[in-house]
């Protein structure tokens, strides 16, 4: 017996056996419609806090403050430095920064290029409200300033990574290039570039180029950054995170800590994964510390209630998911099941009539993949309805608007697809071992 003639037998036992085929599709309807509600929600409840805790996890890090760092013999140590990053490193990332802050207005400062010379505008930047936050209002710094970052240790942090991704859909802070790899090179922004008449079509052209920056003072021309490589140019929504917010948008490579005698303050930021964690790495690196540590203490407050509530609802997630999964999967098994016992005569006729255990095996197994592809079908238009539903009903009851991304319930309907392929499986394998097991005798004895 070909295949397609196991299928068009198991299509016509569905077809004959009306009452007991929507019996069974009823029940199955019922348990995948649980299913799926039941794992889309506790999905959106751990998303939505995780996206919450994500938009200010840049925040997430402790800064190792040394003042005065222009005069102190200890900070001019490379040796003191790399010790104290190497300690850091033990608990946690490190990123040494060595801000210098305003120098000059935009507006009195040229930008080099060989002998062309771009003339910087300092008119106000724009508000910005974020496609993906709309109450997210940040004005970007026009001010000429400088970071310095050491390449001894990591230039960004994976929770400025994670924010940028979090708030802007993208995991690429470069528009053109990427970190810097030696002295004497740089990083700048696409919003300052734009600030010195730069058009967007010239920028891929910029990288790896000389570049100079300076400003007027007096009566005198002072060279900020002269004759340094770009190697990337960063978008400006990356001066938008937490932890970047009003800082320099011009980020110059070092590999000493004594950049000049300009600077009185350099910064190690310890940045710390989970919120959780921050207290703790805090007293750590404070115990070595003689500088002055500190980190923000009420995101702290905030987001390490949050990230334990999202370890909760993972938890209940893991639970609830297990025990709603083990009980769905018995309850469709016992269905099934069910549906053999009272089919044994029916594989004795089957068998009688010349056909062989693998055909009869194929019939049974395309029956119960019929049945449950067509309550799959109906159990996500039904989930559908009721997430639909739910979603204008919710906000009202619970004063806040819920954030539902259907790409979740995609993915819900897949693993619930794929439980129903495994459910078939096993009953199907069940029904061969019993027809094997079984005589013709014994299948038609009822």
């Amino acid at each position: 017996m070909k295949i397609s003639n196991c299928f068009m037998l198991a299509a016509y036992n569905l077809f004959r056996r009306k009452k007991t085929s929507f019996q069974v599709l009823f029940g199955i309807t019922i348990i995948l419609t649980l299913f799926m509600c039941s794992f889309f929600y506790i999905t959106t409840l751990d998303n939505n806090l995780n996206d919450i805790v994500q938009n200010k996890i840049s925040e997430c890090s402790v800064n190792i403050t040394f003042s005065n760092f222009a005069n102190s013999k200890d900070l001019k140590d490379a040796d003191y430095m790399s010790a104290r990053i190497k300690k850091i490193n033990e608990i946690t990332g490190a990123i040494v920064r060595i801000d210098e802050k305003k120098i000059s207005s935009i507006s009195t400062s040229k930008l080099e290029i060989g002998r062309q010379i771009f003339n910087g505008n300092d008119d106000k930047s724009f508000t910005f409200e974020s496609e993906y936050l709309p109450d997210l209002y940040t004005d970007l710094s026009v001010d000429l300033c400088l970071e310095y970052i050491s390449l001894r240790g990591d230039q960004f942090s994976y929770n400025e990574f994670a924010e940028f991704d979090a708030k802007f859909k993208n995991d690429s802070i470069f528009s053109y290039g990427n970190k810097m790899t030696d002295e004497k090179q740089f990083m700048i922004s696409d919003y300052l570039l734009k600030k010195y008449g730069i058009k967007e079509e010239q920028f891929p052209s910029l990288i790896n180029k000389k570049i100079s920056i300076g400003y007027q003072k007096n009566n005198e021309f002072v060279y900020v950054i002269k004759e340094y490589v770009l190697s990337g140019i960063i978008k400006e929504d990356f001066f938008r995170v937490s932890s970047r917010a009003l800082r320099p948008q011009i980020i110059t490579s070092i590999l000493s800590y004594e950049p000049g005698d300009r600077l009185n303050q350099c910064e190690i930021t310890a940045f710390v994964d989970e919120f959780n964690d921050l207290h703790n790495v805090y007293e750590k690196v404070s115990k070595f510390s003689k500088s002055e540590v500190t980190y923000k203490r009420s995101s702290y407050f905030i987001y390490s209630e949050l990230s334990k509530q999202q370890f909760l609802s993972r938890y209940i997630f893991m639970t609830v998911g297990t025990i709603i999964f083990i009980a769905l999967l018995l309850s469709i098994i016992n269905i099934f099941l069910y549906n053999i016992i009272q089919k044994r005569t029916y594989f004795g006729m089957l068998k009688s009539n010349g056909m062989t255990d693998l055909e009869v095996f194929l019939v049974f197994w395309f029956e119960i993949l019929l049945i449950s592809l067509f309550g799959l079908a109906v159990s996500a238009a039904n989930s559908f309805v009721f997430i639909i539903s739910m979603n204008n009903i919710l906000p009202s009851l619970v004063y806040t608007q819920i954030e539902v991304d259907f790409i979740y319930f995609s993915k819900i309907l897949l693993l619930t697809l794929i439980f129903s392929v495994i459910i078939c499986v096993i009953v199907a394998l069940c029904n061969w071992f019993y027809i094997r097991k079984n005589s013709i005798c014994k299948l038609l004895l009822n």
